[in-house]
């Protein structure tokens, strides 16, 4: 079973506008609305890999949208546990513009849990979870929740059933994911920047393809930082450092692979990391070789730029680029 944590949902209103700019009066051609969360995304990738692998979400939500949530869960076949909370859950308005290549967010706050809001949370995990479960925590942190609250509340429960932990998440909970010992780390540069308490790029090397040189030293200050080999001593099975546009370095302690997908049309850019991380764990569970795991990963992220909506991606698109994924082992 892959069981999927939701601390901070989002509703996420999507319009496209032709031409964008500040200061004018627009007529939205469409308009999307997703109840979503990071955590909802990666199953939304799984699921449509997979009709039938059992999928549950545990969410905090706010209580006038626990219905939409529901309506929206249950027809994506994802068994959900819904833990209402005073005040509105918080919301996103993205606007896309096509014809000049923008996306353009506005964020709206939403609610704050309490301390039987987290203790409800708690207890739900402790009663679902099993031995070799795969727990996705992902998403940031609402207001009211402590950010060590994975590592001092969670992390016991989950390691002592054996199951695999799993944390994508932001700001200040990131000091606290090496020492809750996950099965593996998935995080983008400025978060691995976070956690190293380093920088490990400058910000023109970002706006390039990457070299094998730059792909080398990045992979051995990773695998070499004190903190990151304490993990591996503690378990830590690989970690995967995101790079947008540029593809993925995978970093265990036997190799570095690099993987990367070039795509010429690109139509929707949030929520990429979020399938990458849905087609990762899709791969693990059905024991594909690492190789495999990191093209259908990378496929995944790829698909979702062809859709509009975070995680809603077609498995036909996931196939089309499958094969088309570059696999480069660094020496």
């Amino acid at each position: 079973m892959i069981c999927l944590i939701l601390f901070n949902p989002t509703i996420d209103r999507i319009i496209e506008i032709p031409n964008f700019q500040p200061n004018g009066t627009y007529k939205i051609n469409k308009e999307y609305l997703f109840p979503l969360g990071k955590a909802i995304s990666v199953g939304l990738t799984i699921r449509e890999l997979d009709k039938n692998i059992k999928l549950n979400l545990i969410s905090f939500i706010g209580k006038n949208e626990i219905k939409i949530y529901q309506e929206f869960l249950n027809s994506k076949n994802i068994t959900n546990y819904l833990i209402p909370v005073e005040g509105k859950t918080r919301s996103n308005i993205t606007i896309i513009d096509n014809l000049k290549e923008t996306t353009t967010h506005i964020r709206f706050p939403g609610f704050e849990v309490n301390e039987s809001n987290l203790s409800e949370m708690k207890n739900k995990i402790l009663n679902l979870i099993r031995n070799d479960d795969y727990i996705i925590i992902s998403g940031s942190f609402p207001n009211g929740m402590a950010c060590d609250f994975i590592y001092k509340e969670l992390t016991p429960i989950i390691h002592k059933r054996n199951a695999k932990l799993v944390i994508d998440t932001s700001g200040e909970p990131l000091n606290y994911i090496v020492d809750s010992k996950p099965h593996f780390i998935k995080l983008n540069i400025v978060e691995t920047n976070q956690i190293l308490k380093k920088n490990l790029v400058d910000s023109e090397e970002l706006n390039n393809p990457p070299t094998n040189d730059f792909l080398k030293r990045i992979s051995n200050e990773i695998k070499y930082c004190d903190k990151i080999i304490e993990a591996f001593n503690h378990g830590l099975k690989f970690y995967i450092l995101t790079l947008g546009k540029y593809g993925s370095l995978y970093i265990s302690n036997d190799e570095i692979i690099y993987s990367y997908l070039n795509i010429e049309k690109s139509y929707y850019n949030v929520g990429c990391g979020d399938s990458f991380l849905g087609g990762l764990v899709y791969g693990l569970t059905n024991n594909h070789n690492i190789i495999d795991c990191l093209k259908i990963a990378t496929s995944c992220g790829a698909a979702n730029t062809q859709t509009i909506g975070a995680g809603i991606l077609k498995k036909e698109h996931v196939f089309n680029f499958f094969n088309h994924v570059n696999i480069i082992k660094i020496n």
